[in-house]
């Protein structure tokens, strides 16, 4: 089956979605909307999604919008590569941790820092600025706690905390922090060297992987 997915450029819920559809290794066409002409709430894609919200996937006759949507969809179409892990414990530890990201710190970060920087803040808003960084870097610290703590002790000895099969229970010795990751990404840690890298998906066009 045909896998068409519209996306915009800059949309993290996309980029979740296209993440999750090459981590799958699932074939599918790409359609990336251009919001600057507001593509997305063009009549064409409106009768795809009526909320003209992306990322959007078409199989067949069928629409799933929705991004965690999506990813539940594929979990279940294409079990190989698993993204919740694969056994029940794994599953969910791995979904404390994203909401322990989601209700703990994106909303400190969205409102509080991203919003009154995009927007503009009333007022003083440099002392509203430091109001949020400060309670930012509280959960943050919070986080980094856990990452220090390898969250992955509660699995039994050697057992993997994830799909990746890399973070056995108390073996894992990679437990890097949040400072760690800006270097970590700068210097490729983490990728194998000399690895080819399969190339990004054009704007639109057909994306066959592995």
């Amino acid at each position: 089956m045909e896998h068409d997915f519209y996306w915009i450029s800059g949309s993290p819920n996309s980029w979740r979605a296209m993440l999750a559809l090459e981590h799958k290794g699932v074939a599918y066409k790409s359609h990336r909307l251009d919001p600057s002409k507001r593509e997305q709430k063009d009549a064409a894609f409106l009768v795809l999604n009526p909320l003209g919200t992306v990322p959007a996937l078409k199989l067949g006759g069928t629409v799933i919008t929705e991004s965690i949507a999506i990813m539940a969809y594929l979990e279940r179409a294409f079990p190989a590569s698993p993204l919740f892990g694969e056994s029940a414990l794994e599953t969910g530890l791995i979904w404390q941790r994203i909401f322990e990201f989601v209700n703990g710190l994106r909303n400190l970060i969205d409102e509080g820092v991203i919003r009154p920087l995009s927007h503009g803040t009333k007022g003083d808003g440099s002392a509203v600025l430091k109001v949020s960084a400060k309670a930012v870097r509280a959960a943050l610290a919070k986080l980094e706690a856990f990452c220090k703590l390898r969250t992955t002790s509660r699995l039994p000895r050697g057992q993997p905390c994830c799909s990746c099969g890399s973070h056995g229970g108390t073996q894992s010795s990679d437990a890097s922090s949040i400072g760690q990751q800006p270097e970590r990404i700068g210097t490729g840690s983490g990728v194998r060297r000399g690895a080819v890298l399969p190339p990004l998906p054009s704007p639109n066009g057909s994306r066959a992987l592995r």
